[in-house]
C-alpha cells in the first residue's frame, strides 16, 4: 500500500524517473535494514524465554543490548548511505544520470534511518512479551497510519512537490518512535 501511494503521487507530480528513484531508495533502505531486523528478531526468543522464567534483569539487559546493537548498526548504515550514496544507487543502475538524481532522494529517504532501530526494538519487546495488539498496532502505525497519509499530504506542504513523497518515510520514522517508545517503557515497567 505504501509503494502504491508513493507511485501514485510520484506519477502525478513527476513521472517514471521519480518512481524508479523511489524504488532505488526503498530498496537500499530494505537491504540495509535486514541486519538490524535480524538483531531484533534474534533477541526476541531470549526476551520471551526470560519473561516466562521471571528473569527481569536478563530481559532488561537483552533489551539494552538489542537497542544498542540495532542503533549502532543503523547509525553505521546511515553513515554509509551519507558517505557513499553513488555506490548504493549504482547497485541498481549504471545510468550516471539516474544515479545522480537518486542521490538527493537517498539522502532524504534515509535521513532518519537511525530511528528505525528504536521502532524495531520497541516492536520486538511488545511481540516478545506477548503484547500482540501493541506489536500489530505499531507495525501498522508507522506504515499505514503515518506514511500513507504523509505521502499524500507532504507534497503540498511548503510546495515540497515530489520531494514531499520522499520525506514521508523519515517523518514517519521520527513520529513512530515518539509513539512506540513511551508506550513500550510504560508497558514494560507494568509487567
Amino acid at each position: 500500500m505504501v509503494l502504491v501511494a508513493a507511485n501514485q503521487m510520484l506519477s502525478h507530480l513527476g513521472g517514471a524517473l521519480d518512481i524508479t528513484i523511489m524504488t532505488i531508495a526503498s530498496s537500499v533502505r530494505q537491504i540495509l535494514e535486514f541486519p538490524a531486523l535480524s538483531i531484533a528478531g534474534g533477541t526476541a526468543p531470549l526476551i520471551s524465554y526470560n519473561y516466562g522464567a521471571g528473569h527481569l534483569d536478563i530481559i532488561r539487559k537483552a533489551i539494552r543490548i538489542m537497542t544498542a546493537g540495532t542503533f549502532l548498526y543503523t547509525l553505521i548504515g546511515w553513515l554509509c548511505i551519507e558517505g557513499f550514496p553513488h555506490f548504493f544507487a549504482g547497485i541498481f543502475s549504471n545510468d550516471a544520470n539516474l544515479i545522480e538524481k537518486a542521490v538527493p532522494a537517498l539522502h532524504i529517504f534515509c535521513i532518519a534511518f537511525i530511528f528505525q532501530s528504536l521502532q524495531m526494538s520497541g516492536q520486538t519487546v511488545f511481540r516478545s512479551l506477548g503484547m500482540k495488539k501493541q506489536a500489530i498496532f505499531f507495525s501498522l502505525f508507522r506504515k499505514v497510519i503515518l506514511v500513507i497519509p504523509l505521502t499524500y499530504i507532504l507534497p503540498y506542504v511548503g510546495h515540497l512537490g515530489k520531494t514531499g513523497v520522499f520525506w514521508a518515510e523519515p517523518v514517519s520514522n521520527v513520529l513512530g518512535v515518539y509513539a512506540v517508545i513511551p508506550l513500550c517503557i510504560s508497558s514494560c515497567t507494568e509487567n
